[in-house]
């Protein structure tokens, strides 16, 4: 886990772990679908705030 203001260049895991979180739909939900635009919220664990997509 970082720390908070800990800053560190990214590998090809790091890549791929944020290439699939914004392309996988598993524990999102789809609230907006329109032409060109599409959000998605998840639930987070660490806050009272849903991640969007």
């Amino acid at each position: 886990m970082m720390k908070v203001g800990e800053v560190f260049l990214p590998d090809d895991q790091d890549f791929k772990h944020f290439k699939n979180e914004c392309t996988s739909d598993d524990g999102w939900t789809v609230c907006y679908d329109k032409s060109a635009c599409r959000v998605a919220t998840k639930k987070n664990t660490l806050s009272a705030f849903d991640v969007v997509r």
